[in-house]
């Protein structure tokens, strides 16, 4: 069982560790398999241990029920059961070969057998296929610790027969990529442009799911831009970007990591190139959470919204989306990685943001309920109930954003009720519309075209 290093040393939990020597008294063969491995050799600690034995799984159900342990069998099918030690749950699985995968994504049949060598040789990247043993040290039969040392991601074997096993695979080298800094070898990246089109096969909870860690890793845009046809076949209209691939890789590198955030950067450009609702479209058919999809919509919608970085302009901002300061800040930061309003953006966010330090702090209303009357009091003063009520609250709430108009009581029933309030129910956001005619006394309101 060649080749092996054993001047490594994992730290390994006791633990899972002591799954491990169980299986040994019991006269099995037992390794440390995948994540926790990588993730040792990479300096990272590890969290979850996998292990990988010649016991079939109900032999290992038996060991540690003898003992008194809870055995969860979720993936006993394919030969793993979960032990649980004292709260860690330490997976099992049984030495084994595959066959085809019909569906893209489970093998048809699985074939147990009695070499760790056989078991590695199924997995998806080298550097997922080396076993650990606190004694033997490392069994890396396809240069996995080479791999992670030159920060490179290589299939096992046939790229292509790895990748046509389970197209997942395909932006799993993406997302390591992303994770790890790490780009994927030349034959692994050639098989997975080949194989991109194969990614339409996998259930869209899969590749949304994938799709979103790749977006919240640290180098995803680099990663992106180097597999834009990969990012294509999860995302159609990708490409479409031409050279705005380039701008929105720099957008989601500066971003915070946030879902809605990032996913709104990498689809801004799109909704231009491929039409108003693409971001909608592509997010609905990824199976995205409904609440993600709703920001990422209203945070592109309101892309184009300038205003100057002064007090009047950032409050009426504020109060055209309802007094949510947090929302306004997105928008702020997402134009700014975007470069929206081009070189002018990273000054332009910076004095948005203390602005909105002080908006947050400061005893101007921002929206209907910060005001000091609410509806109730309008109709008990003789105004009809209906939709006239929201457009005066409205009227009133901008008057006291302009400063012309105290936040008092008596003083906004009596403008209120004095005639001299313009009820237009239904007649669009006031707030934008003022926000609109200030910039235009300064000569600079214009369209903004989204450009990701």
């Amino acid at each position: 069982m060649e080749p092996m290093e054993n001047s490594v040393c994992i730290p390994i939990d006791p633990r899972a560790l002591g799954v491990l020597r169980a299986l040994e008294a019991a006269g099995e063969t037992a390794w440390f398999v995948g994540g926790c491995v990588r993730d040792a050799l990479l300096g990272r600690p590890a969290h979850d241990f996998d292990i990988a034995t010649s016991a079939r799984w109900q032999r290992v159900r038996a060991i540690f029920q003898a003992q008194g342990r809870h055995v969860i069998e979720t993936g006993a099918e394919h030969g793993s059961v979960g032990v649980v030690v004292d709260g860690m749950v330490v997976e099992t699985t049984t030495y084994r070969t595959e066959s085809t995968y019909s569906d893209g994504r489970r093998p048809d049949d699985v074939a147990f057998v009695d070499d760790i060598a056989l078991d590695l040789a199924r997995r998806d990247f080298c550097m997922n296929a080396i076993a650990y043993h606190p004694e033997r040290g490392l069994f890396d039969p396809f240069g996995g610790k080479a791999d992670i040392e030159a920060g490179i991601v290589g299939a096992v074997g046939d790229a292509d027969k790895r990748f046509e096993e389970d197209p997942l695979r395909i932006l799993r080298a993406v997302r390591f990529c992303a994770q790890l800094g790490f780009d994927a070898d030349e034959r692994t990246r050639d098989a997975a442009v080949r194989k991109a089109g194969d990614i339409r096969r996998i259930a869209r909870e899969r590749v949304f799911a994938e799709l979103e860690k790749t977006l919240l890793a640290p180098a995803c845009g680099a990663a992106i831009a180097r597999y834009r046809s990969v990012v294509e076949a999860a995302v159609p209209g990708f490409l479409q970007l031409g050279g705005g691939i380039g701008r929105t890789a720099r957008a989601l590198d500066s971003l915070p990591t946030r879902a809605d955030l990032r996913f709104a950067a990498l689809l801004a450009g799109m909704e231009e190139a491929c039409g108003k609702g693409t971001a909608h479209d592509r997010l609905r058919t990824l199976r995205a959470p409904r609440k993600l999809i709703a920001r990422v919509n209203a945070l592109i919608a309101a892309l184009d919204e300038d205003c100057d970085p002064v007090p009047l302009q950032a409050r009426l901002l504020v109060a055209a989306h309802s007094g949510d300061i947090a929302f306004v800040r997105d928008l702020i930061t997402l134009q700014t990685a975007l470069a929206i309003f081009d070189d002018a953006s990273p000054e332009r966010g910076a004095r948005m943001s203390r602005i909105l330090d002080d908006l947050e702090s400061g005893p101007v209303p921002l929206k209907r309920a910060d005001l000091a009357i609410g509806g109730g009091e309008l109709i008990e003063a003789g105004m009809p109930a209906g939709p006239s009520i929201a457009a005066t609250l409205d009227a009133l709430l901008l008057e006291t954003i302009r400063g012309d108009l105290p936040n008092e009581r008596a003083a906004l029933l009596a403008w209120a009720t004095s005639g001299s309030c313009p009820c237009e129910p239904g007649a669009g956001n006031i707030f934008q519309k003022s926000l609109k005619k200030e910039l235009t006394k300064k000569g600079k309101h214009r369209n903004i075209q989204t450009r990701a």
